[in-house]
């Protein structure tokens, strides 16, 4: 009698091993929909819809949510229509990208063409800015087709030889809108100065804030600071 309840004990506590075991190992992640056996070793929990690439997951990390469904894309945000479905949108007078100057940047004697990158004040990008710039050309690139206003803005203190300067966008790589806002011949403070463009930008189109020397007689050099450029996406 005793030898079968220690036999019975025995396959009791087997059993919960085994129940531990496959709970903990096989249940620690959730595959639901199309490819049910196939999950990503990072999520802990996925559904998929039959159609291709369209996938709802959980990150088992940080347990951030990711929603592929089509629709989604950079700065845009998860928005409901009238019957609760939910979907990426676009949203409209979204600033995407900020970024502002730090110290002071001598932008060097003219160098016969309007596509030095020396032209171009470096810039570094503020804390919620979404991606888009690179510091090496100092240029912004527009990310997803639309209407933007580009804006940008400098102070510059003072110059060596020579005058004239004009405060520009930078636009893929060539000069683009400009404005001559004085002509600098002494060292000195003066305001910060700014323009800004709206239109129609494609993806892929880069633009810059830039100073450019017109000057090709007398080697002039540009000290500036307090320079920014703003992204907005309009529509």
């Amino acid at each position: 009698m005793k030898t079968t309840q220690l036999i019975q004990k025995t396959i009791r506590a087997g059993i919960f091993a085994m129940a531990l075991f496959c709970s903990s190992s096989l249940f620690a992640q959730v595959k639901i929909g199309s490819n049910p056996t196939l999950i990503n070793a990072a999520n802990n929990l996925e559904v998929e819809a039959s159609t291709s690439g369209r996938v709802t997951s959980v990150d088992k990390v940080t347990g951030q949510m990711t929603v592929k469904d089509g629709t989604e894309g950079s700065g845009k945000i998860f928005t409901s229509d009238a019957n609760g479905g939910a979907s990426w949108q676009t949203t409209t007078n979204q600033t995407i990208w900020i970024g502002e100057q730090v110290g002071v940047y001598q932008v060097p004697g003219w160098a016969g063409n309007t596509s030095d990158p020396n032209d171009r004040i470096p810039l570094v990008p503020r804390a919620g800015s979404l991606v888009g710039y690179d510091a090496t050309t100092k240029l912004y690139t527009i990310q997803q087709a639309g209407y933007y206003r580009i804006h940008v803005g400098a102070r510059m203190t003072g110059t060596t030889g020579g005058s004239g300067a004009r405060l520009a966008i930078s636009l893929n790589g060539q000069l683009g809108p400009f404005a001559e806002p004085q002509t600098l011949v002494y060292a000195g403070s003066f305001p910060i100065y700014g323009i800004f463009w709206e239109g129609y930008f494609a993806a892929g189109e880069v633009y810059g804030l830039m100073l450019w020397n017109f000057t090709a007689t007398t080697p002039q050099y540009i000290n500036v600071d307090k320079g920014f450029m703003s992204v907005t996406k309009l529509f």
